[in-house]
């Protein structure tokens, strides 16, 4: 059988909802198109093993930027503590390498102004880096949930399954009508245990739509960054 599998910048979108019906599963809740002209348990093969792939994919891909980001992250928050202890030694009585004694009152509440600032931008870099952690972990557990699904079912927008499986033989048509949209779902299996070497499928499906947190970058942190992009430190920019 030859799956169709499509775009919608590859064909129009009246001309795919007249073809093929939409699948939902994945990071992005985007719909992907199949054709139901085949038969219930060759569609359900096609499904799951792509689905599974793509979803693990994605997921990976995610967790590779994440790690990305939190190792430049890591780099410009070292670079602005040396900066701080720098302006903090600068500043501070009795220093050898300090001019604090003969700075006026309003010099040295400049520099403790910067300082101030650096320290909050420090905070905010720290805040991006947990919320990227967080967003692994996610990752984590949903490859995890991902890998432990042992049987894959398309159902309605309302989670009731449609019973493909029940009729393998029969097209899968008869069951999906065109121009539809149903979301792939799963069958989770628990990791076997001592006492329970082989535990039974989950009764019920869990969705294969899965979703992350978002990242919020702060005004400080883009700011940073966009001095750091117009000279040669802006290697150190920081992905999100």
């Amino acid at each position: 059988f030859l799956f169709f599998f499509a775009s919608r910048s590859h064909f129009g979108s009246s001309v795919l909802q007249a073809m093929f019906f939409e699948c939902l599963y994945g990071l992005d809740n985007k719909p992907k198109y199949f054709s139901a002209n085949c038969s219930c348990a060759v569609l359900l093969d096609h499904v799951a093993e792509r689905a599974q792939r793509e979803v693990k994919e994605a997921l990976e891909r995610r967790k590779v930027a994440s790690q990305k980001a939190v190792s430049a992250l890591l780099r410009t928050h070292a670079a602005q503590e040396h900066a701080r202890k720098r302006l903090q030694d600068a500043n501070r009585p009795g220093s050898s390498a300090s001019t604090a004694e003969k700075a006026s009152a309003e010099e040295q509440q400049e520099k403790e102004a910067q300082i101030q600032k650096i320290s909050q931008l420090m905070d905010a870099l720290q805040e991006e880096q947990r919320q990227h952690e967080e967003v692994k972990q996610q990752v984590d557990e949903h490859i995890q949930l991902l890998s432990s699904i042992a049987k894959v079912v398309l159902a309605l927008e309302d989670s009731t399954v449609l019973p493909l499986e029940e009729r393998p033989s029969r097209k899968a048509a008869e069951w999906i009508p065109l121009r539809s949209t149903v979301q792939v779902m799963g069958y989770p299996k628990p990791a076997p245990t001592e006492d329970d070497p082989d535990p039974p499928v989950a009764s019920e499906p869990v969705s294969m739509l899965f979703t992350l947190a978002e990242v919020e970058r702060s005004e400080l942190v883009t700011e940073l960054l966009g001095e750091l992009s117009k000279t040669k430190g802006g290697a150190t920019r920081t992905p999100r």
